[in-house]
């Protein structure tokens, strides 16, 4: 039996912790949705009166399930307790200052279905200062390893793809999968703050092949408060972003790649240039634990020659106010 779109269920998952002032835009995105058949989840984690008053106002939406923590749990452990309650054959991901465009799933659902995959990732538009960025990075990141609007990729190439780009989307939000895939590749790592998306879409594609997008499906709203903002320099993410990449570097297939090596020193140049200007700032105790850390996991004179080779690109970005691109 061929089943019609329509008949699909979507589940959008929507981890909240405080936020107000954006989450109303969030929800409303979903209820927009040119596609009918969806339900939102949403998990809230101990957040304020203002967001839960909020919320109230969404719950007696038919299509609406909202679970209230009496703690926090951590971002991890709430996502996956929220994916836990979904009903969906597949889901979508959504953070809470984040939008879906309207017609996020009737589009992601199509090009899945169409090409039979059970994993998609896009590129994001990015919404900066309530204006629109008219080419944002994560666009140009997908120009960086596709001509084509839309690609399948192996498992084998989805693996170098996440050693020499980072987990490819840089964020949680536009993330859409098979409930299946979920069941298969298990919950996301609850122990990590920063890092638990990579490490499951390297589960993931060692599974299954990942079908990328350049057509965006959602919005990522760029503030001082958003968690992947504070990542950039936050000494817990740069260890946990070490912890993935000697994972990488131990894979089966990428251990055989020349350039593994070269493509993991890329990643942790940019550790440790945090960590020289922790430094600078006289905090030598994170420093020699970051350098540390870095020569255990891709040996500090090699890392310190690719921070120097790519030091007039990252000069030319902060002239520019731009994001640092990958060299390849």
């Amino acid at each position: 039996m061929i089943i019609k779109r329509n008949d699909v269920l979507v589940s959008v998952i929507l981890p909240v912790y405080n936020r107000p002032e954006y989450l109303a835009q969030a929800i409303e995105s979903v209820v927009g949705q040119d596609y009918p058949n969806w339900e939102l989840i949403i998990s809230d984690n101990a957040s304020d009166t203002p967001t839960k008053e909020l919320l109230k106002k969404f719950e007696q939406h038919p299509k609406v399930k909202i679970y209230y923590n009496s703690r926090n749990l951590g971002l991890f452990r709430n996502l996956n307790q929220a994916i836990h309650h979904s009903l969906g054959d597949y889901v979508v991901l959504l953070c809470s200052d984040d939008l879906l465009l309207p017609h996020c799933l009737s589009m992601g659902l199509s090009l899945l279905q169409q090409h039979k995959a059970e994993f998609l990732l896009s590129a994001l538009q990015t919404l900066q200062g309530g204006r629109q960025q008219s080419v944002s990075s994560s666009q140009l990141h997908y120009d960086l390893f596709m001509k084509e609007q839309l690609k399948l990729f192996d498992s084998y190439s989805a693996l170098e793809l996440l050693l020499k780009y980072g987990s490819i989307n840089g964020n949680l939000t536009g993330m859409f999968f098979a409930q299946n895939l979920y069941k298969s590749v298990g919950r996301f790592r609850e122990c990590s703050y920063h890092t638990a998306d990579w490490e499951w879409v390297y589960e993931a594609v060692r599974r299954h092949p990942v079908l990328l997008s350049k057509m965006p499906i959602a919005t990522i709203r760029v503030h001082e408060k958003q968690l992947s903002a504070a990542d950039l320099g936050n000494l817990r993410n740069s260890l946990e972003v070490a912890e993935i990449v000697k994972k990488l570097l131990d894979d089966p297939y990428l251990k055989q790649q020349s350039e593994s090596i070269k493509w993991a020193q890329y990643i942790m140049q940019d550790h440790l240039w945090h960590g020289l200007k922790l430094a600078l700032r006289g905090d030598m105790p994170k420093f020699l634990t970051l350098a540390q850390v870095v020569h255990q996991t891709t040996g500090l004179w090699g890392t310190f020659s690719s921070l120097l080779e790519n030091f007039p690109r990252r000069w030319d970005a902060y002239q520019k106010k731009t994001y640092m691109l990958p060299p390849y």
